[in-house]
């Protein structure tokens, strides 16, 4: 017998290697399941506060911290991020600032109008 959308997500099941887990998870949300930092963070939430979801609870968790996933940005989510990507070096906090100055000074560029 496999997985249930009523099942519990008890701790050391979130595995990404564990097959069922991730499908199940995959076809409860459309399809639309990622497998990182929003999906590790989201279920530490829930066991940390003494909470094993259902798979079901977990899915729609999952949608709804996806939607709202600007909230969640942090240096930690930007370095998992850029781990993942291969980007996350010894000097990554001074890359990730650098970028962040070019970005902010071509909005400065963008949202200040020329002079007549």
């Amino acid at each position: 017998m496999g997985l249930r959308p009523t099942d519990r997500l008890y701790y050391r099941w979130y595995n990404k290697t564990y097959r069922p887990v991730m499908e199940l998870l995959k076809d409860l949300t459309g399809g639309r399941f990622e497998n990182g930092a929003l999906a590790r963070v989201l279920i530490m939430e829930f066991w940390t506060s003494g909470q094993a979801p259902t798979f079901a609870e977990f899915a729609d968790a999952w949608v709804s911290a996806k939607a709202a996933s600007r909230q969640l940005l942090s240096a930690e989510y930007a370095f998992l991020t850029d781990l993942r990507r291969g980007h996350a070096g010894p000097d990554w906090r001074s890359t990730r600032n650098l970028k962040a100055a070019q970005v902010l000074a071509t909005l400065e560029k963008i949202a200040t109008p020329p002079e007549p």
